[in-house]
């Protein structure tokens, strides 16, 4: 990319109900990379950032939604499962662009450390929940947390 511009998502068709609530908002300065999350519990407070920042200094990063408001278009119902072979690179590449750790993917996912370790060594099913809820995550960037 010549632009130098930065791609963080690659995301498929997701029905979205925000009549729940964003849960957080993960803010990246691109000048000074500084990155942050601003949580919120009331109704609409993601509405009101604009109010508070200047959102054309920032380039948005990651934005958690209830688990409940989330429905998986029709082209796709389930992620597709990432070949084994391929899932520590996938585990590993999520690190580095979020900065996290193993147990924060894990909560991200909302699956326990095992169950993932579980899940790039293929022990878990690719069709349980957990499974699906890891690679919506690392795939696509849809926190279960």
């Amino acid at each position: 990319m010549s632009s130098g511009a930065r791609h963080y998502f690659c995301f498929r068709p997701v029905t979205v109900d925000l009549r729940g609530s964003v849960t957080a908002v993960t803010l990246r300065h691109p000048g000074t990379g500084l990155v942050f999350t601003i949580r919120g519990d009331r109704p609409g407070w993601w509405t009101e950032l604009g109010q508070h920042l200047d959102l054309t200094q920032f380039e948005i990063v990651e934005v958690t939604l209830p688990a409940h408001s989330l429905e998986l278009g029709p082209a796709e119902p389930t992620p597709s499962p990432t070949p084994l072979a391929l899932r520590p690179g996938l585990i590993a590449s999520y690190r580095e662009r979020h900065l996290c750790t193993i147990q924060e993917i894990a909560a991200r996912a909302n699956v326990t450390p095992r169950a993932l370790r579980g899940w790039r060594s293929g022990d878990l099913p690719d069709r349980s929940a957990k499974s699906i809820r890891i690679e919506a995550l690392l795939q696509r960037g849809l926190r279960s947390d």
